[in-house]
Formats: C-alpha cells, structure tokens, sequence
C-alpha cells in the first residue's frame, strides 16, 4: 500500500478561497484608504485655479436692493467634475462687496463648463460699489471681479461638501467705446448727433435716456440729450440719436465752420444715463464720465 502525505493546509482549496477573499478585502480596504485620502485633494482641484469668462452680462435695476442679472460665460476649472453651489456667490472689487447672486449647477468637461443664460437676481451689498463696476467695465479694456463661494463637488462618483472657491470672474470691457462713430448736422443753433458706439465689452445696459457734453478744443460747446431709449448691447454697436444747441463763442463757430469742411474731432461725455426701475442710482453713477473720442462727420 502506498501512503501518499497529505496536502499542506496552505495549499487546501478551503485556504485559497479564505486567503483570495481575504486579499481581495484587503485591496478593497486599502482602496477606499487611498480613496479617501486621495479624493480631497481631487474634489478641491476642480475649483483651485478656476476661473470665469463672462461673454455677457446684462444687469437692470429693480429696487434699491436688487437687480435683475443674466450671466453668460465659461467656466475654467482644474479637472472634470460637477459643481454645486451651495452659498450664493459674493462678488467683490478691491476687497468691497457688490453683491450675490445664486449660480446655478455647473457640469465640467475637459477642464470647462458652460455657464449659459443664467436670469438671476443681484442682491446689492453696496450700491455705490455697483455703479463703479459698471464705470469700470465701460471704461476698462478687462475687469476681474472676485467671487467667493462654498461649492459642492462631485468627481470621480463622489460628492465632497464644503468647499471653499474663490475665483476671478473676467469681464471683457468697452475701453471708453473706443473706434466710435458719429455723424452731425447744424441749423442755426440747433445740432443733432448720430452716435454709433462700438462696444465690444460683455455688458448690456439699457437706458430710457442719456445726455452728453460736446467738446471740442477743450471747450463744451453742446449739451445733448437722446431722443429715444437706448440698448447698448454686448458685443454689438449701438445707435444713439442726440439733440441739442450749440452754445455761441469761437469754439463752437469753428467746430461749425469745420464740420461744414467734413469732419472735425471731437469727445463726447456723459453727463447722465436715466434707467426704469427704482433704485437706479448706480446706472446713472455707471454711465457717467465716460469721455469719447471720436471724429464727427456732416451728415
């Protein structure tokens, strides 16, 4: 008779399933460590860095402590992920608060999101800061405006809560409308303008009315007002029609005596901008102050 030994414990199938199991426990566990671990950093990338393209903001006053707000733009972010806000986002200039508006989810693809269409409503913090924003976006060729949030994110089939964003929201600007246009005529004393503003910042404003200064030489020789509402549009040109007289003096003879020959340079400043809606205070301190130059030719 042949006595073969007997197989080593370590070798049953009773211990290889047992061990398999256990080794499998064990990567599981050690996944969910590293997981954990890792995740963190992973959920805080999608926000670290980001960044904001505004393509269009349009704002219109509605009360003293709120305005309508529609928000257009790209979302640049770190890494692909879904964000949720779960704080309105304060927006601020030089360290002081405009405002807060709640955003909407963000999903983000290949490091970008789209940011489309939001009608939302600005809670105002200061509406004096309001009003230099809108100056500065008139007046600026890019303005950064900080918002600060506290997001969601959900990446990588996690969500982490509470985490704290602070990102640049870039506003491409009017640069003083810059390459504007205008085209005039004179009778006796009477002067009307035709103002073709070129605005290729992201900002819509619209305005029931708005008034000018005519200077030319150094020396205001008119005051204008609009004769109709006027919509400056992102990204678009904007017609403005103006009436006024011109004041008497060498200054104004000569512009006369100039544009007669052609076209004479000139700059036009607003002195006003009137909008519907209470509280509209900012629009008239955003609008204000804005020197244009521009070349005016005889209609």
């Amino acid at each position: 008779m042949i006595h073969t030994s007997p197989r080593p414990w370590y070798k049953s199938k009773r211990f290889l399933i047992g061990f398999s199991f256990f080794v499998f426990i064990l990567g599981g566990i050690t996944c969910l460590i590293l997981l954990a671990l890792v995740h963190p950093a992973l959920a805080e990338d999608v926000v670290k860095n980001s960044s904001y393209s505004i393509s269009k903001l349009s704002l219109s006053p509605v009360s003293t402590k709120s305005a309508s707000i529609s928000i257009t733009g790209e979302f640049n972010a770190g890494r692909t992920g879904d964000i949720t806000f779960t704080k309105p986002v304060v927006f601020s200039v030089d360290q002081v608060d405009v405002g807060s508006v709640e955003l909407d989810p963000i999903n983000v693809e290949n490091d970008k999101g789209a940011v489309d269409d939001q009608d939302k409503t600005l809670d105002i913090a200061n509406s004096t800061a309001l009003g230099g924003l809108v100056h500065k976006i008139l007046t600026d060729k890019e303005v950064e405006v900080t918002g600060t949030s506290v997001v969601t994110v959900y990446v990588i089939g996690i969500s982490r809560a509470g985490i704290g964003m602070t990102s640049p929201f870039k506003i491409n600007g009017a640069d003083n409308f810059a390459s504007s246009t205008a085209t005039a005529s004179v009778t006796n004393t009477n002067i009307t303008v035709t103002l073709t503003l070129q605005n290729p910042s992201s900002l819509s404003l619209s305005l029931t009315s708005i008034s000018f200064d005519l200077s030319y030489n150094s020396a205001v020789i008119s005051s204008l007002n609009s004769t109709s509402p006027v919509s400056i549009s992102a990204n678009s040109p904007t017609t403005v029609s103006l009436a006024g007289n011109l004041a008497s003096g060498a200054a104004a003879d000569d512009f006369k005596a100039k544009l007669a020959g052609g076209s004479v340079p000139a700059v036009l400043t607003t002195t006003s901008g009137v909008a519907d809606g209470k509280g509209a205070d900012w629009v008239n301190a955003g609008v204000t102050g804005i020197n244009i130059a521009v070349t005016i030719s005889k209609k």
